[in-house]
């Protein structure tokens, strides 16, 4: 993947999930609140779950 393609997935993820990485922030260091936790942390979309879809719909198609 070319780096400008590369730095534009990974800005794009980081704007998308902003919000949530900053709940998260705020309630990983809290043992209480784990399993609300994890449920936020499941909303954060990563450059791996882009890459994975990419490779999932080239290969159906």
């Amino acid at each position: 993947m070319p780096s400008g393609l590369a730095e534009r997935l990974y800005r794009a993820c980081w704007h998308t999930s902003e919000p949530t990485i900053a709940a998260l922030r705020a309630w990983r260091d809290d043992p209480l609140q784990y399993a609300q936790y994890m449920e936020v942390a499941d909303q954060v979309t990563t450059p791996g779950d882009i890459l994975r879809a990419a490779v999932a719909r080239a290969l159906t198609n």
